[in-house]
């Protein structure tokens, strides 16, 4: 029985499917499916641990690689190299040297002295995903980056802090708004703090896009990632992600 398609496909290929099957009635399942992976069994937590190993040391290539001259696409060519070499079959890397969120490096964009790079990475075992993204400073930063980047630290704290099994996400992304506004960053912020982890990078629970999210309560043996939204200034994506399993305490498996 299948519950769900995996890999993208063109709109194109969805048409011309009812086209040639007007008889067959498509049904979106994706609600019933999601419901059931958004709490991992043992399977999938062990799998989404050694990704997260994986992660991490693609995190540390991504460090040495980022200089002054370097293009995006030469930093995320190196780090998907290590992350393919230690069993990652279908990494996702996004490196950013402009302030954009989980954008294609480009092999046309610089990394600039006094930007921030960011560097998201999706690593995984067995089709279960870890995720991770740290924001580099690339030598001497203005106030307004150091400011964003203390506040970024501040909301990844009290995100870890607050979340546990039945707090409504809602009430931490209370929390997380209050830090930013004291610091003059709240033009820069965007709504949605955390999302799932699993066979994909990103899903259910998806509270920066899904606003009805939310409202839902964490619960024991979800796999989150936090914080998912990232600081958007003129320097760059000011972001710092790491992916966590919740029970009674939070286990974090992209330390870094």
């Amino acid at each position: 029985m299948e519950f769900s398609v995996e890999r993208d496909a063109y709109i194109l290929f969805y048409e011309l499917f009812k086209k040639l099957n007007p008889d067959v009635e498509v049904v979106d399942v994706r609600g019933l499916s999601m419901e059931l992976r958004m709490i991992k069994d043992k399977w999938g937590l062990e799998n989404i641990r050694k990704a997260g190993k994986i992660a991490v040391k693609g995190m540390k290539v991504a460090e040495e690689e980022i200089k002054p001259g370097k293009t995006e696409l030469e930093v995320a060519a190196e780090v998907m190299r290590e992350l393919m070499l230690n069993g990652s079959e279908e990494p996702k890397v996004y490196v950013s040297a402009t302030p954009r969120a989980h954008a294609e490096p480009f092999k046309d964009v610089k990394i600039r002295e006094g930007s921030v790079v960011s560097v998201v990475i999706g690593a995984d075992w067995n089709h279960y995903y870890a995720n991770i993204t740290r924001s580099f400073p690339v030598g001497e930063i203005s106030e307004r980056a150091k400011n964003a980047i203390a506040a970024m630290e501040e909301a990844y704290t009290t995100s870890v802090e607050k979340t546990k099994p039945g707090v409504r996400f809602a009430q931490v992304e209370r929390e997380i708004e209050k830090i930013y506004t004291a610091r003059g960053l709240k033009e820069y912020y965007i709504t949605g703090y955390t999302h799932g982890v699993g066979l994909l990078i990103e899903e259910d629970p998806i509270t920066t896009i899904v606003v009805p999210h939310r409202a839902m309560d964490a619960k024991e043996n979800m796999v989150l990632a936090m914080v998912h939204a990232p600081l958007m200034i003129p320097e760059g994506a000011v972001k710092k992600e790491d992916t966590f399993i919740l029970n009674k305490k939070l286990e974090n498996v992209t330390k870094y």
